[in-house]
């Protein structure tokens, strides 16, 4: 395949900017025009810049249908030549997927951050001179100004992309390919009747549960209130390190604050009642749920289901989510998956590769007693639980024992320490430890775990060399 890269340059304004608007929406919006996009053909080419009337035709009388396109957010470029214009090139690259793969989360996966990781300039785009103007309205000298800047991008592109190369596993591209293609390429559909039920349904929730909970919204603003609702359901406040008293002593008060981790825990609390009350603190008019329906509802209004996933997203290179959504993670117990329609001749499945990331660790790792467990079948959590509560742990007679040694076992093997574990405990299974068990859960692992330890060890080693 011949190997092309490519960048747009677009319109954006005050209220029309990715920074607003998710990207499916930005692009499908009315209001898009591109003023242009710079290619480079190949190696021996310097990279070409055509404004928009000029692209039109060179898309149009290019056959794609042997390019390796490369990009560095190819699902924004890609939604726009396949939306826009039609175009559909063989294979997808993206520099920014590689960047996630080979930087990890050291680096931003950026463009301007991925330059300079490579001793690149910043880019020199001039983005505030063609704000809220179209091509047109742009004096000669900005248009200059912006197509040079596109080159160089496009220049940067591809060097980041040959070094990349080097050390890229050629079996993702494939990967990389087809996660782009999800979203440039939808093809599902949406009941947005369904939608309109959860989004209605999620409001007579809420009303009811603050009716259940005897309080109103505004009742709510005083911080001991909420504090005493939130103790009543087994959640103990947290506190932060506030303003100083007069006499200079140290102050703390409740981490009440809409930016503050603590809030941010409740909001996706498993326990609908401390969700709806943090909702209600923070002024929230729409539940999470909610707000899925919408952004899902909204997208089917424009077209296709546009599914986007951010490749090689976590550290142990799992997608993912991203554009305001997250399509892994629809909660089974509502309707929102059964608003999202296949196409003619084919269904949709929810498979779940059970304990992979966990298994493949200790596979690794050589923890051959843990690997036997997996095979054999038996349970993989009692373990590290009995070795934490000092006694021998079952499912059936210690329910809540064994989910904190489903926690350890599938979270401590990446590094968690007792801060972390507690936090998933407490968010995610209402079970609470004091900073002393958190730090003997974490050792409880290390001590039942000393291969995975040791790989930890010989990767750190590795690496320093």
């Amino acid at each position: 395949m011949r190997l092309v890269v490519l960048d747009y340059e677009t319109e954006f304004g005050d209220n029309y900017t990715l920074k607003k608007l998710s990207t499916e929406a930005y692009v499908r919006d009315p209001r898009f025009r591109a003023h242009g996009a710079s290619i480079k053909w190949s190696a021996n080419h310097a990279a070409t810049w055509y404004d928009e009337k000029e692209l039109r035709h060179v898309l149009a009388d290019e056959d794609w249908s042997d390019v390796f396109l490369v990009c560095h957010h190819a699902a924004f470029d890609g939604l726009i030549l396949n939306h826009h214009y039609g175009v559909k090139p063989a294979m997808w690259g993206c520099t920014l997927s590689m960047a996630r793969q080979l930087l990890g989360n050291h680096v931003s996966a950026s463009l301007d951050s991925v330059r300079a990781h490579f001793g690149i300039p910043a880019k020199r785009t001039p983005y505030e001179r063609f704000k809220n103007k179209t091509w047109e309205q742009l004096d000669h000298a900005t248009r200059v100004t912006l197509a040079e800047g596109c080159n160089d991008e496009a220049e940067s592109i591809w060097k980041i992309f040959h070094w990349f190369a080097q050390e890229f596993p050629a079996e993702e591209y494939e990967v990389v390919d087809s996660t782009i293609r999800w979203f440039t390429e939808p093809c599902l559909k949406a009941d947005t009747a369904i939608l309109g039920r959860v989004w209605q349904a999620e409001v007579e929730r809420k009303r009811n549960l603050l009716a259940r909970l005897g309080v109103q919204e505004t009742e709510l603003a005083s911080a001991d209130r909420f504090a005493d609702l939130l103790r009543a359901r087994g959640v103990e406040p947290q506190m932060k390190l506030g303003k100083e008293a007069e006499d200079g002593t140290p102050r703390y008060v409740y981490a009440f604050a809409k930016t503050d981790a603590f809030m941010e825990e409740l909001l996706l609390d498993e326990d609908e009642e401390v969700q709806a009350l943090a909702e209600a603190r923070l002024g929230i008019k729409s539940t999470l749920l909610q707000s899925r329906a919408e952004t899902l509802g909204w997208m089917a209004s424009r077209g296709a289901m546009c599914v986007y996933l951010s490749y090689c997203a976590a550290h142990t290179s799992r997608w993912g989510g991203g554009d305001k959504s997250n399509w892994q993670n629809f909660p089974r117990s509502s309707d929102i998956n059964n608003a999202i329609i296949a196409p003619d001749g084919f269904l949709l499945a929810a498979p779940d590769a059970s304990q992979i990331e966990c298994r493949l660790l200790n596979m690794l790792a050589g923890q051959h007693d843990k690997i036997d467990e997996f095979r054999e079948n038996r349970d993989p959590y009692v373990a590290v639980a009995s070795a934490f509560y000092g006694y021998e742990v079952n499912k059936k007679d210690h329910p809540e024992q064994r989910q904190v040694g489903k926690v350890l076992e599938l979270q401590c093997g990446f590094g968690s320490g007792g801060p972390k574990i507690q936090h998933t405990l407490r968010t995610q299974a209402k079970i609470n430890l004091d900073a002393d068990e958190g730090m003997r859960a974490r050792d409880a692992y290390r001590n039942t775990h000393p291969a995975v330890v040791q790989l930890w060890k010989d990767a750190e080693l590795n690496i320093k060399r």
